[in-house]
C-alpha cells in the first residue's frame, strides 16, 4: 500500500523521536534493523517511510535541532546589534 504524503510525514516524526529517545537512554547510535524493530512496523512499510539509514539519520537530526533551531530564530528575529545577538544565541542554546 502506497502512503499518502501526511501519513509518511507522521511516521516519519513519530520513528525519528523514538529513536532519538533511545539514543537519549542508551547513549549510543541506534542500528537501523533496531530502529526497524522498534517502530512497530514491517519491513515493507518501513522502507516506505525512510529510504535508507541516512534519511532516517535525517529526520532524527530534525528533530533533534527544532528547538536549537526555534532559540536561533528568535534571537536573530530581534533588533539588537550583531554581537549582542552572538552572545544572546549562545545563551538560548544552551
Amino acid at each position: 500500500m502506497v502512503l499518502n504524503e501526511q501519513t509518511r510525514e507522521d511516521e516519519r516524526d513519530r520513528i525519528a523521536q523514538l529513536v532519538l529517545d533511545l539514543v537519549k537512554q542508551r547513549g549510543a547510535e541506534i542500528p537501523y534493523s533496531l530502529a526497524l524493530a522498534e517502530s512497530g512496523l514491517s519491513r515493507s512499510r518501513f522502507e516506505q517511510v525512510f529510504d535508507d539509514y541516512d534519511d532516517l539519520f535525517d529526520a532524527v537530526a530534525k528533530i533533534w535541532l527544532q528547538p536549537h533551531m526555534a532559540a536561533m530564530e528568535e534571537v536573530l528575529s530581534t533588533k539588537l546589534p550583531p554581537l549582542a545577538r552572538c552572545t544572546n544565541s549562545f545563551a538560548a542554546g544552551s
